[in-house]
């Protein structure tokens, strides 16, 4: 027989949580980042304090620079290092997890069960916060996750709105009050927000 806990978890250490395993999950990515805002800054101070000075040594070395153009090069180099660091946040995220998955998504009488071969999830009607709709499919959530349904996974319009609908009813007060700016267009005409 397995282990049964029932516990709760403050909202604080939860935000700490988030902290904490964002660098130790990703620590690489978290390490560049800092380094790279702060190389960014002792530039931008040293360019502010002495960038004449640096202007007049970089002359004498042959590259006539000026302070201003000094300025739009660390501008470049801040943009350019931007798309660099980006890019490797990606990639790390992508090395830990396959997110293109088939996914499965079943309609139960006590809530939603999305599922992939590593991974499965059951979403209560009552813990559902919100429903929104993208201009590629429904999203349902949880406090802060978010699940997208695609509308090429309906068979046809008139099952995404059935299901649209469903989900409507069954969800909390709460949440369809969250949810109605964004979900009446939908449910008003049947058409697509």
């Amino acid at each position: 027989m397995g282990i049964e806990l029932t516990y709760r978890l403050p909202f604080k250490r939860l935000q700490k949580l988030g902290r904490t395993m964002g660098r130790r999950a990703y620590s690489g990515v978290w390490w560049a980042r800092w380094i790279f805002v702060g190389g960014y800054g002792a530039a931008l101070l040293a360019l502010s304090s002495h960038g004449n000075a640096i202007a007049l040594w970089l002359a004498d070395a042959g590259l006539a620079v000026s302070a201003d153009g000094l300025f739009l090069a660390l501008m470049a180099s801040f943009l350019i290092g931007l798309i660099l660091l980006r890019r490797f946040s990606v990639r790390s995220y992508k090395a830990r997890a396959d997110y293109d998955q088939q996914i499965r998504l079943v309609e139960e009488d006590e809530g939603l069960r999305i599922a992939t071969d590593h991974i499965e999830y059951f979403l209560k009607w009552s813990g559902i916060t919100q429903m929104l709709v993208e201009r590629d499919g429904v999203v349902v959530s949880h406090g802060n996750l978010f699940f997208l349904i695609p509308d090429t996974a309906f068979a046809s319009p008139e099952q995404r709105l059935r299901f649209v609908q469903g989900a409507w009813d069954r969800m909390s007060d709460n949440a369809r009050d969250i949810s109605a700016r964004f979900m009446r267009p939908v449910l008003e005409g049947g058409a697509r927000a």
